[in-house]
């Protein structure tokens, strides 16, 4: 789980993957955060063979309806905009409809 919290530190409770945040008599339900590497890997499993409608569900099964996304440089991304993000730096390859992950473009962190 990744928080970013600015202010005052609030009472954090992680239930579920889920955090919730009690600040000042209100509550604030934050989503999952996941990092990228998650979804690389996932593409880099033994056997994955993966369209994009197919890594669309095999995200929402593994993380969630709701899940945002964290790069290095980037945070709170939705699955589209992770996708996109990983395009335009070539850390994954769409031919057609298929998904592939780039061994050569990705970082080993």
């Amino acid at each position: 789980m990744h928080l970013f919290v600015l202010g005052q530190q609030p009472n954090v409770k992680i239930c579920c993957n889920t955090a919730i945040l009690y600040h000042h008599q209100r509550e604030f339900i934050m989503t999952e955060s996941v990092h990228a590497h998650n979804v690389l890997n996932m593409l880099l499993e033994d056997g994955a063979d993966f369209t994009l409608a197919s890594l669309r569900q095999a995200v929402v099964t593994q993380f969630g309806d709701d899940v945002r996304f964290y790069t290095c440089s980037q945070q709170g991304l939705t699955f589209d905009a992770l996708l996109a993000f990983l395009l335009d730096r070539r850390k994954v390859i769409q031919d057609g409809d298929k998904i592939t992950a780039n061994r050569d473009r990705m970082c080993s962190h």
